[in-house]
């Protein structure tokens, strides 16, 4: 799973998106090998999902960020197009 985020001098976002991987790898390991990348984008969590119906763990991955205290998530799927 790739992590990335937008301003690469802000290392604390490096941490908290780390954070999401770790607990996923704990709680619920097949998560971790659906999710192709995670971004942080000015806290905005961008989820890139290697499957194409994710439904069952995109609340799993939102409550997770919420817990960083952030609300807004965005999954989307292998192709790019986003998951409504």
């Amino acid at each position: 799973m790739e992590i990335t985020y937008t301003n690469t001098d802000e290392t604390w976002r490096e941490n908290r998106i780390q954070k999401i991987v770790d607990a996923t790898i704990e709680f619920k390991p097949d998560v971790a090998t659906k999710i192709k990348r995670l971004h942080d984008h000015k806290g905005t969590l961008e989820v890139h999902w290697l499957i194409n119906n994710p439904d069952e763990y995109i609340v799993f991955i939102d409550q997770l960020w919420s817990a960083q205290n952030e609300c807004s998530t965005e999954h989307y799927k292998p192709d790019g197009k986003p998951i409504n």
